[in-house]
């Protein structure tokens, strides 16, 4: 009997909007809790974002540094192109008898291989290029020092390339970077 009147009471408490005392207490935690909760949530999500937002920062910097460094590396192809230019490397010259010969310029070759070590080295765009590109660029510098190392004793700016398979792979090369470089540029596929 007296279960049913006290369950009676609080029908009777609810129905009236009156609270009982063990409900003041869970209202009082809960009044408590609750921003407690909402605190730490917002917290977990600022510190998510921010971490999003550091790692962003970071790969728009490395790209940044990816790009300059490509571009470096394509401001050197005007001394390796076939077209001819105050810059190139290798040239191609009639000579007495009237027959086209390759000429290498030994001014312009080690002018690229000092750009190429500043671009490289000192300025640390290296680090920034693909495995491809570091291949074919020193590729192309190794056959010059071959090449310039063949030829040391001579005191003339010219050096004759009588070996033509070499000359087409030093064009081809040239082709190769020009290509690949606008690949690397444009879709973005940089190796990591």
């Amino acid at each position: 009997m007296i279960l049913i009147t006290n369950s009676l009471k609080t029908l009777n408490m609810l129905l009236l909007n009156e609270t009982v005392p063990w409900q003041q207490d869970i209202i009082a935690v809960m009044s408590i809790i609750s921003p407690l909760i909402i605190v730490f949530f917002g917290l977990f999500y600022y510190r998510k974002q921010k971490k999003t937002d550091v790692f962003y920062q970071i790969e728009g910097i490395r790209y940044s540094n990816k790009l300059d460094a490509y571009k470096e590396i394509w401001s050197l192809l005007i001394y390796l192109t076939i077209q001819e230019n105050d810059k190139t490397i290798i040239i191609r010259r009639n000579n007495e008898s009237g027959k086209s010969e390759n000429l290498l310029r030994k001014d312009n070759a080690t002018e690229f291989m000092k750009k190429l070590t500043e671009t490289f080295f000192n300025s640390g765009n290296g680090i920034f290029l693909d495995s491809n590109t570091k291949k074919l660029i020193f590729e192309y510098r190794n056959q010059l020092y071959r090449l310039l190392d063949t030829d040391r004793d001579n005191t003339g700016n010219f050096i004759k390339l009588k070996n033509e398979e070499l000359v087409k792979r030093l064009h081809q090369i040239h082709d190769e970077l020009i290509s690949h470089l606008r690949t690397v540029v444009t879709d973005g596929i940089v190796e990591k």
